[in-house]
């Protein structure tokens, strides 16, 4: 039970991390993808607290692709 407390808050912290950098960098995100900034909804929010080491698995393949 211990481990998926922890599960769940690296979750957390990866989502409110994402948050962040978009809200920080939204005006360059603009500029790239057509006047149009990102936003997560609920389903995206849950889906990356709950199944975060698969979007950690997507990144890195995709940074050596």
């Amino acid at each position: 039970m211990y481990y998926l407390f922890w599960y769940f808050i690296i979750g957390l912290v990866l989502m409110f991390l994402a948050e962040v950098f978009i809200h920080t960098y939204s005006n360059q995100i603009a500029s790239i993808d057509n006047g149009e900034v990102p936003k997560f909804d609920w389903f995206t929010r849950i889906f990356t607290i709950l199944l975060w080491p698969f979007q950690i698995a997507y990144i890195i393949y995709g940074l050596f692709d």
